[in-house]
């Protein structure tokens, strides 16, 4: 049977816990100054993150299984997270994470590369900037506005993916070729469904 601890009792142990944190870090409760995070961010850049062994990443998971933040917790990330601005760039890793393994679900692979290329903010930059080169007109049937699609032309998305051998979104980014905007155009969605070919944009 296991014992459950007064809310009293927790409070001074809590206390305790952290006066021997105190101890033995003399930095507990302290925070640096902008200046000192700049340093030591640049002392860290370029350095290769350790990296786990199987068997101590199988322990975290274990450890952290199940845990729950306190609310006061969970209160106290909210207003650190608030306001925060994230760089495109930072939104795209972000995206990557949160569909490959470390994602709780996770399937092994099920969502396809070439739907994460499609959805990054490259790409979407680059369909803005082929519409604004052909005036948001199909180039086509030469409807203007209304529901138009940006498709890779002459050379088609799926031929640079292959020729390239695009594995991942950071070689895609690296790409030049999928982001020439003279090697797009745009089209109405009638025009693009009659021109699509398997695999195409």
């Amino acid at each position: 049977m296991s014992m459950k601890h007064s809310k009293k009792t927790k409070k001074i142990l809590s206390e305790i816990a952290k006066k021997r944190v105190g101890i033995l870090n003399s930095f507990f409760g302290k925070t640096h100054s902008e200046e000192s995070r700049i340093k030591i961010s640049n002392a860290h850049k370029g350095k290769k993150r350790k990296a786990f062994s199987e068997e101590t990443k199988r322990k975290m998971r274990e450890f952290w299984k199940g845990h729950k933040h306190s609310e006061e917790t969970k209160n106290k990330i909210g207003e650190k997270s608030r306001g925060r601005v994230w760089s495109e760039e930072s939104k795209d890793k972000i995206r990557i994470i949160r569909r490959g393994e470390g994602n709780g679900n996770w399937k092994g692979g099920i969502t396809p590369l070439v739907e994460i290329i499609r959805t990054c903010f490259k790409n979407r930059q680059w369909r803005s900037d082929v519409f604004t080169k052909d005036n948001f007109t199909c180039v086509l049937c030469g409807k203007r506005g209304g529901d138009i699609e940006a498709d890779h032309y002459p050379k088609m998305f799926s031929t640079i993916f292959h020729e390239n051998k695009i594995k991942s979104l950071e070689e895609a980014l690296a790409c030049e070729e999928f982001w020439n905007i003279n090697n797009g155009r745009t089209l109405c969605k009638s025009c693009h469904n009659k021109n699509k070919k398997p695999w195409h944009d």
